[in-house]
C-alpha cells in the first residue's frame, strides 16, 4: 500500500545534461497515466529542475525531498553515473531506504549483470554509478528507454512510450500492469464525454450569445492581434525573444495577413540578432587555443595535459597531469610575457621583453631553436603556433610578426603594419588567415591602433580595422575562420568579415547594432556576363551554394562562374580554381527540375514556360510562386542549412530569397518556438488578452 506519511511516490534522480528533456517529460507522463477524473494528478512524482552544479546549497532541501519519497527512480545513463550529485543521491537513498524501491530507467549506456558473481559486471556496464556494487543478489528488473532520449515531444499518445510508463507506474502504484492499462482507458473516455459536453455548452453559450457578441469579440481579437503584430515589430531589435513571443501571440489571437507579414518579418531579424549574440559567446569561450594571450601565471596545453608556470628569476616550469616531476627553463635573462605551447604538446614557445625568444622541449627543457622576435629587440611579445603547428608566429612592440617554419626555424614571413604594435596574434581555425592587433602604442609613440588580418602563407594584407582614440583590446576568429570578433577598450565590440572588409555587427553603449540589410527578406544580385563578343549580355542558368552555405555559384550561358559572399551577397573575388571547385561541387544540372530544401519540407519547382516557379510543399501542395518580373524560375537552389533559397529565370538578375519569406504559417510557427525559451508571463498576456469573453471562444 502507499505510505499517506509520504508527500512522494517517486523522487526522480538524474543527470541535467543527458536526460534534461527525457526526465520532465517522464514526469508528466506519471502525473497524468490513470489519473482519476478530476484529480489534479494521478501520483506526486518530484524532479529537481535545478543544476545543483551551480547551487551546492540546494543539497539540504534535495534531502528533505528524499526523506518524503516513496521509491527512487533512477534515469542510468554514463553522464548520471559519473554525476556527483547522482551519487550522492543514490548514496542516501541505500543509507535511508533500500534497494528494492531503487527502480532502474536505462536512457544510455549499457547494464550488465554477472549471475555467478551476484552483481553487475562493472567492465561492460556504462550506466550505473558505482555505490550500487553489490546492491543487488540477483539482476534486478530494469525498463529500457534509450530509444525514447532522442524522441521528440513524449506525450501519452506514443503508444510506445504509454507501454514504458504503464511498466514503471504499476511498480509504484503497486498495482499489476493490464489493471493500470485498463483504468487509464477508462478514464480517457470519461474525459471525452466531459469535454464533448463542455464543447456542447460552450457552444450553446456562443449560439445564445448571438452575432453581435461574436463579431464584437471577432473585433477584439483582430484589435488585439494588431497591437501585438505592432508592438512585436517595435521590439525586436532591442528584445528578440519577446519580440518573437510577441509576434507568435499575434498569429494565435487572429492570422491576418498582417499578423503573419509581422512574424516573418520578426524572424528574420530576430534570428539574426540571437545568432549573432550566441557566435559572440562561442568566439570568446571557444577561441582560446588560436589567441595569444598575455603571460601570466600559467599556461595550458590545449588538452590540457600540460601547463607552463611563472618560477623565481624568469624561470618556466612545465608540469604534466598525473606526474609529479617537472621540467624548469632557465634560459631567459628578461620578464617573459608570451608562451604557447605546440599542439602536439612537444615544444614550447616563449618570448621575453627583451625581444629574445625560444622553441625548447616540454619534456627536457633543452633549447631547440633561439630566436629574436623583434627585429631591434625590445618590448613586449607573444607567440602563438598554427593549428596543425607547422608554423610560429612571434609579434611585439615594434610592428613586425614573423612566421617560423618548424624543424628547418626558416622565417618565411614577415608581416609588418606601422600603425601599432603587434602584441595581439589570432590564427583562423583553417590555418589560412592571421590578425595582427595593437594594444599598445610603438614605443610610447601614439599611433592609430588597429587590427590587421594577413594571408598566413604569403604575408599578403587583407583588410584592417581600426576605431579611431580605442584601444583594440583583443581579437579572435570565428570557428568556422569566416569572421573576426574585434573588442576596443572593453566599450565596444565588432563581428568584421576580413575578406570582404564588411562589419557584420557591432556592440556598444546602445547593445546590438546590425546593418539595415541584414534585416531584409530578399536580395537581388546583378550577375551580368558578357559573350563572347563583348556586347551582350549573357543570363544565369545554374545556381549552388558551397558545402557551409556561406558562398552562392552563379554561372552564365558561357559556364562562366561569379561568386558571392553571404550575408550579403556581394562579389567576392576568388582565384579560377577556387571558382571552378565551388560551382563543380554546388550548382547541381541544368536538367534538374525540382529542387529541395535540406530538410525536405519545401521545393521549388523548376518553370518550363508555362509561368510556373512554384514552392511547394514536401505532400505537393503549392503554396507560391517565385518569379523574376514577369519570367518563371529556370534555376534554383537551397543553402545546405536551408536559411536561403536563390533563384534565377535566364537575366541578368538572380534573387536570393530568406527562407522565412517562402516558408508556410506552421513552419514559422514551429521555428518561431525553436528559438525562444521561455513563453509570455501572465501578466504579459494580460496585457493584451483581456476578459473572461475572449477566453471562451478562444477555447480550444
Amino acid at each position: 500500500m502507499p505510505d499517506a506519511a509520504k508527500r512522494y511516490r517517486a523522487f526522480i534522480s538524474y543527470s541535467h545534461a543527458a536526460d534534461g528533456q527525457l526526465a520532465p517529460a517522464l514526469q508528466k507522463a506519471l502525473h497524468r497515466f490513470a489519473k482519476p477524473l478530476f484529480a489534479a494528478r494521478a501520483i506526486n512524482v518530484f524532479r529537481d529542475g535545478t543544476n545543483l552544479s551551480t547551487s551546492p546549497g540546494l543539497w539540504s532541501s534535495v534531502e528533505r525531498e528524499l526523506a518524503d519519497a516513496e521509491f527512487f527512480v533512477l534515469l542510468a545513463s554514463p553522464d548520471a553515473a559519473k554525476s556527483k550529485w547522482v551519487h550522492k543521491e543514490v548514496d542516501y537513498w541505500l543509507t535511508h531506504a533500500s534497494g528494492r524501491t531503487l527502480l532502474i530507467v536505462l536512457t544510455d549506456g549499457s547494464i550488465a549483470y554477472d549471475e555467478p558473481r551476484g552483481d553487475f559486471d562493472w567492465n561492460t556496464t556504462t550506466a550505473l554509478p558505482p555505490n550500487l556494487a553489490g546492491v543487488y543478489a540477483e539482476e534486478p528488473h530494469y525498463l529500457d528507454l534509450r530509444w525514447a532520449r532522442g524522441a521528440a515531444d513524449l506525450t501519452l499518445k506514443d503508444q510506445r512510450f504509454r507501454e514504458a510508463v504503464a511498466d514503471l507506474a504499476a511498480a509504484l502504484h503497486r498495482r499489476p500492469k493490464h489493471e493500470m492499462l485498463g483504468e487509464d482507458l477508462d478514464r480517457q473516455r470519461r474525459l471525452r464525454k466531459v469535454i464533448a459536453s463542455v464543447v456542447s455548452a460552450i457552444i450553446l453559450l456562443i449560439v445564445v450569445s448571438g452575432g453581435l457578441a461574436m463579431a464584437t469579440s471577432q473585433q477584439r481579437r483582430l484589435a488585439i492581434a494588431g497591437q501585438l503584430a505592432g508592438t512585436a515589430r517595435d521590439e525586436v531589435t532591442s528584445n528578440a525573444e519577446r519580440a518573437i513571443l510577441l509576434a507568435l501571440e499575434a498569429v494565435n489571437q487572429s492570422a491576418t495577413i498582417d499578423a503573419v507579414k509581422a512574424l516573418r518579418e520578426v524572424l528574420i531579424k530576430a534570428s539574426t540578432r540571437l545568432e549573432l549574440e550566441r557566435l559572440k559567446d562561442t568566439i570568446r569561450t571557444d577561441s582560446s587555443g588560436l589567441v595569444a594571450t598575455a603571460f601570466g601565471t600559467d599556461v595550458s596545453s590545449r588538452d590540457g595535459s600540460l601547463i607552463v608556470r611563472a618560477g623565481d628569476r624568469f624561470e618556466l616550469r612545465v608540469e604534466r597531469k598525473g606526474i609529479a616531476e617537472s621540467v624548469t627553463f632557465r634560459e631567459h635573462r628578461d620578464e617573459v610575457n608570451g608562451v604557447d605551447i605546440s599542439p602536439d604538446n612537444r615544444l614550447v614557445a616563449s618570448v621575453d621583453q627583451d625581444g629574445k625568444g625560444y622553441v625548447w622541449d616540454s619534456g627536457t627543457g633543452k633549447v631547440v631553436f633561439a630566436m629574436r622576435t623583434e627585429m631591434d629587440g625590445y618590448g613586449y611579445a607573444r607567440a602563438l603556433w598554427s593549428p596543425d603547428g607547422r608554423l610560429l608566429l612571434t609579434g611585439g612592440q615594434d610592428s613586425q610578426t614573423q612566421v617560423w617554419e618548424r624543424d628547418t626555424w626558416r622565417r618565411v614571413a614577415v608581416f609588418s603594419d606601422m600603425r601599432g604594435s603587434a602584441d595581439l596574434l589570432a590564427i583562423s581555425p583553417d590555418g589560412t588567415s592571421v590578425i595582427t592587433g595593437s594594444k599598445t602604442d610603438s614605443y610610447g609613440v601614439p599611433v592609430e591602433r588597429a587590427a590587421t588580418a594577413w594571408e598566413l602563407r604569403t604575408g599578403k594584407s587583407i583588410g584592417s580595422r581600426s576605431d579611431p582614440g580605442m584601444v583594440v583590446d583583443s581579437v579572435a576568429f570565428s570557428p568556422d575562420s569566416r569572421l573576426a570578433l574585434i573588442e576596443y577598450d572593453g566599450a565596444s565590440s565588432e563581428l568584421w568579415s576580413p575578406r570582404t572588409g564588411e562589419v557584420i555587427a557591432t556592440w556598444g553603449a546602445n547593445g546590438l547594432i546590425v546593418p539595415p540589410d541584414l534585416d531584409r527578406g530578399a536580395f537581388e544580385i546583378d550577375a551580368a556576363g558578357l559573350d563572347f563578343s563583348g556586347e551582350g549580355v549573357l543570363g544565369v542558368v545554374r545556381l549552388g551554394f558551397s558545402a557551409d552555405g556561406h558562398v552562392l555559384a552563379t554561372i552564365d550561358t558561357d559556364e562562366d562562374v561569379l561568386l558571392w559572399q553571404a550575408p550579403f551577397w556581394k562579389r567576392l573575388d576568388e582565384t579560377e580554381p577556387q571558382r571552378t571547385n565551388i560551382a563543380a561541387a554546388a550548382a547541381p544540372e541544368s536538367s534538374a527540375r525540382e529542387v529541395k530544401s535540406p530538410d525536405g519540407t519545401l521545393m521549388v519547382r523548376i518553370g518550363d514556360g508555362d509561368g510556373s516557379g512554384d514552392v511547394v510543399l514536401a505532400t505537393g501542395a503549392v503554396i507560391g510562386t517565385l518569379k523574376q518580373d514577369t519570367e518563371p524560375v529556370l534555376a534554383a537552389a537551397f543553402s545546405p542549412n536551408g536559411t536561403w533559397v536563390a533563384v534565377a529565370n535566364g537575366t541578368r538578375k538572380v534573387r536570393v530569397h530568406r527562407w522565412e519569406t517562402i516558408a508556410t504559417l506552421d513552419m514559422l510557427q514551429t521555428r518561431a518556438t525553436t528559438l525562444v525559451t521561455r513563453s509570455l508571463t501572465q501578466a504579459e498576456r494580460a496585457q493584451f488578452v483581456p476578459g473572461l469573453w475572449q477566453r471562451l471562444t478562444a477555447w480550444r
